[in-house]
């Protein structure tokens, strides 16, 4: 265990605060990390920090290291004339000897369990025809999830050094991810992008393609013409809430995929994409300007760019409602839920009663089920 230190900044971004309390607000706090620590030892923690605020003053903190060392951190208002700064450091020795075990314990448990848990984080890659989305997942957790646009053309190289300076970003070591998955409906860049995992991450990715164990059976007339992002999507919906359920996708497409109850993706409508429809407005009709894809304040509108907001937007909820009332018609399934996923299937969901569940992570969320039912421990290449 490491000394004692008195710093001014509490927490540098590289550390875990465990707790701490503070004399000036007289309260004590856990990190939300560690709550699933028995009740006795949260119970210790606090009374320890607690005496030491109410007999010395100020604020303590216990503070993880990088190497999972547990530090005390003592600090004080600038013009705390009453902060016992000598006795800080020795009621800190009393209290390493007396809660000797207890301290030990828990810096076995962070090394153990926390810091091999950081070191188990998978990364998933949705390559669609506009954006790259990228999730990195601690088991079910996605820890942090960024973008990058698909229309650019780019080499390995610069998708490795997009790659690493978004996970640097988010606080994630290239090292700590183990493995990688990718679903693409663009294969053009797939031969740069999987390029790149290899070179920066240091990984063979698993390719989501025909074969790949999903959970989800195709029985279409032709299973292969079917979207990586479809089948994803699908096994998502499936395994989370269940089947049958009818999951809409509002992307550059918009799609609509029926699975029944036994894990049958049985049909699929595609539709254009409110943005595919936006642009052939402002591209095709000369005195149309762009606009951004909102929903106006009323349908009635009095000028041209609302009047095209107005007819996008609710024309795609009209869209969206007889298509799904429709398929469950004729699918004649019993109750189907409805889950939407995509970038602007929040406005769309949020107007409309006929989808149930709208999640903006299904297809990471996905791409992470399918993952495990590869039981592959790891992507990491040797090093001959």
């Amino acid at each position: 265990m490491s000394e004692n230190k008195k710093t001014n900044q509490i927490q540098p971004p590289e550390e875990i605060v465990l707790c701490g309390a503070s004399a000036y607000n007289q309260k004590f706090y856990i990190n939300e990390n560690f709550k699933n620590l028995p009740d006795e030892i949260k119970n210790q923690l606090k009374v320890m920090c607690v005496l030491f605020c109410a007999d010395i003053g100020g604020i303590l903190q216990l503070v993880f290291d990088e190497e999972g060392n547990l530090e005390f951190r003592t600090a004080c208002n600038e013009d705390d004339l009453l902060y016992d700064d000598i006795g800080s450091g020795l009621k800190i020795k009393e209290l390493r000897q007396k809660n000797e075990d207890l301290l030990r314990g828990l810096e076995l448990y962070y090394k153990v369990i926390l810091i091999n848990w950081r070191n188990n984080m998978i990364i998933t890659i949705d390559v669609g025809n506009t954006n790259i989305t990228v999730g990195v997942f601690n088991g079910d957790e996605i820890v942090a999830s960024f973008r990058m646009t698909t229309k650019m053309p780019r080499t390995s190289d610069e998708y490795g050094m997009l790659l690493t300076n978004l996970l640097e970003q988010n606080r994630i070591h290239c090292d700590e991810i183990q493995d990688a998955i990718i679903a693409s409906v663009v294969p053009n860049v797939m031969h740069s992008l999987e390029g790149a995992v290899i070179k920066y991450l240091n990984i063979r990715p698993i390719v989501i393609e025909p074969g790949t164990k999903t959970g989800i059976r195709i029985v279409t007339e032709n299973p292969r013409q079917i979207g990586a992002d479809r089948i994803v999507d699908a096994a998502a919906a499936y395994e989370i809430y269940g089947g049958p359920v009818l999951v809409l996708d509002f992307g550059t497409a918009t799609t609509y995929d029926l699975v029944d109850a036994t894990g049958a993706f049985v049909s699929g409508v595609t539709a254009p994409g409110i943005r595919i429809s936006a642009k052939a407005l402002w591209e095709d009709a000369a005195k149309l300007p762009e606009i951004e894809i909102k929903k106006p304040d009323s349908i009635l509108a009095k000028e041209t760019i609302t009047s095209m907001q107005a007819g996008l937007v609710y024309g795609q909820i009209g869209q969206t409602e007889y298509i799904v009332r429709h398929m469950k018609e004729e699918a004649n399934l019993g109750e189907i839920k409805v889950v939407a996923t995509g970038g602007l299937g929040r406005i769309i969901a949020s107007e409309t009663s006929m989808i149930d569940v709208y999640d903006p992570n299904l297809t990471l969320k996905g791409m992470n089920l399918i993952y495990k039912k590869q039981n592959r421990k790891s992507g990491r290449i040797k090093q001959s």
